[in-house]
């Protein structure tokens, strides 16, 4: 394995943003398994032990989703990429889910055109709900203009 990296079913992931964008990275995390989440959080973050298995517990018996994996998405991404990876990496991820691009920023495009995540060519005020605005249906590269 090449240094710097972590093997992944689909490739390294790089500690570079140049190589792996904060957007990818935290990604990456929040897509840990069940199974390895715990252990993950023990040996990449600075976390209590005490901390991590309180959280363990909690996410056993609350019946909801298990934060475990945001938890150590948030903390390995503060880590390698900072405050300001985080809120990107954050932003990006709430703005595809919510459908809500114009909250998005030119380096935001940028580390999801560096990810190869397919661009929409569209103005950035467009309701991906109803269509309305400048949509275009055609797929386009991320060109930064």
């Amino acid at each position: 394995m090449a240094p710097n990296s972590v093997k992944t079913e689909g490739g390294a992931v790089w500690l570079d943003p140049k190589k792996t964008s904060p957007y990818k990275f935290y990604q990456f995390w929040i897509n840990t398994a069940d199974a390895d989440v715990y252990r993950f959080l023990k040996f990449f973050t600075f976390m209590d032990i005490a901390e991590i298995n309180a959280l363990e517990e909690e996410d056993k018996n609350s019946g909801a989703a298990p934060r475990a994996q945001y938890v150590l998405a948030e903390q390995v991404t503060r880590l390698v990429h900072g405050e300001e990876g985080l809120t990107a990496a954050k932003r990006i991820t709430a703005s595809l889910f919510n459908g809500n691009l114009s909250e998005l920023s030119e380096a935001d495009f940028e580390q999801l055109a560096q990810d190869g995540v397919p661009m929409v060519e569209m103005d950035r005020g467009a309701d991906l709900q109803t269509g309305a605005g400048g949509f275009r249906a055609a797929a386009v590269p991320w060109s930064g203009a």
